[in-house]
């Protein structure tokens, strides 16, 4: 990916409105005070690996994906580049979509306060005793 084309055209979309940009690569293309909210997605290990088998995803892409969450990539380089102010996280894995997009709404308009969760996959797979079925 070209992150320096990618920030271009995200620049020119966001001027002067609100909008919603989505993606794992934002880190990488947008600075903090380009944007008043940033939040991340959390989905368990089980989870994912069932969302993405249901979506035809091929077992390296379903490994790298679940890898990634489990060590917070998204969420450490969403931290890094943006701070707390700004950050939110949900764990999405028992909840639907309309849900979500609610709680995001509330905290948009200002109902709800921010909270990030610190959703910590690795401890949880380590007390299952789960590490080898993810890591191995």
């Amino acid at each position: 990916m070209d992150t320096d084309k990618l920030r271009n055209q995200v620049l020119k979309q966001i001027v002067g409105g609100n909008i919603v940009l989505v993606g794992h690569l934002l880190p990488h293309v947008i600075s903090k005070d380009k944007l008043k909210l940033v939040i991340v997605l959390r989905c368990s290990p089980e989870e994912l690996k069932l969302r993405y088998s249901a979506r035809g995803y091929s077992d390296s892409k379903i490994k790298d994906n679940i890898m990634s969450e489990i060590l917070d990539i998204c969420f450490a380089e969403a931290l890094n580049t943006f701070g707390t102010d700004s950050l939110y996280e949900f764990d999405t894995t028992r909840k639907k979509p309309i849900e979500i997009a609610q709680e995001i709404e509330k905290i948009f308009y200002g109902y709800t306060k921010q909270s990030v969760e610190r959703i910590n996959w690795m401890s949880k797979i380590a007390d299952e005793n789960d590490i080898q079925k993810y890591l191995g």
